[in-house]
């Protein structure tokens, strides 16, 4: 792990500034579909590979568009294509980006439960000296009875 000890903050402002941001990535990006993941297990995916093999077809489609059927829409074929061309280069700037948020989200949240689970041990401790902590620890321990079994943390 290159970040063993993470410590950053976005500024207020700069977190209004990027919900702004991505809330108008997703106004220009209004047609976005979110498939289950049967559906998503249903389809002929189109990956990396065979994206020559659709330019290519298209450009067959359209230099031979006589040989089609009717119902065939080589301006939907376009368009798709263009689509998916588009999506690719937009995935290809967003995917590192989105696995840095995910990565440092999941990095941060390990900091702080450690951070919890040590608060927890100190004041675990310190409830069998000071019957004021009898809640404080109570409420804490609830954390790790939820499965019904006890469960300790583990130790920071």
């Amino acid at each position: 792990m290159t970040n063993p000890n993470l410590s950053a903050a976005i500024a207020p402002a700069d977190k209004v500034t990027i919900k702004t941001a991505l809330n108008t990535v997703e106004m220009l990006l209004s047609f976005l579909v979110n498939l289950t993941p049967q559906e998503r297990h249903k389809l002929f995916k189109m990956g990396p590979k065979s994206l020559n093999f659709v330019e290519y077809a298209l450009e067959v489609a359209t230099e031979h568009s006589g040989i089609m059927p009717l119902d065939f829409s080589l301006a939907e074929f376009e368009k798709d294509f263009t689509l998916t061309r588009d999506l690719n280069d937009i995935a290809i700037i967003s995917g590192p980006l989105l696995e840095g948020i995910s990565d440092t989200q999941m990095l941060a949240g390990v900091e702080a439960m450690n951070a919890a689970n040590m608060v927890y041990a100190q004041v675990k401790l310190a409830a069998k000296a000071d019957s004021s902590l009898d809640g404080v620890h109570a409420e804490m321990k609830r954390r790790y009875e939820k499965s019904g079994k006890k469960e300790d943390p583990p130790t920071p």
